[in-house]
């Protein structure tokens, strides 16, 4: 998570909520410690760029499900 927040330049903190809501694909990976992988390739690393520069506005409280909807996995990254 931390080079994906590292490239995003975007708080790692970010990236956990957006993994307990479901906005990105991550995986447990088998080593100590309880660490977890996102899988990103280019697509989905720009669209978490425009997820996390976009400003909610009133009435519309909530984000476009366009940057809130992960495309299917197809590999790892």
């Amino acid at each position: 998570m931390t080079e994906v927040a590292r490239q995003l330049n975007i708080p790692v903190a970010t990236l956990h909520q957006w993994q307990r809501v479901g906005w990105v694909h991550t995986r447990k990976v088998a080593v100590a410690g309880g660490r977890v992988a996102i899988w990103a390739d280019e697509d989905e690393l720009e669209r978490l760029r425009r997820l996390h520069a976009y400003k909610r506005q009133w009435p519309e409280p909530h984000y476009p499900r366009t940057l809130t909807t992960p495309k299917p996995c197809t590999g790892e990254s």
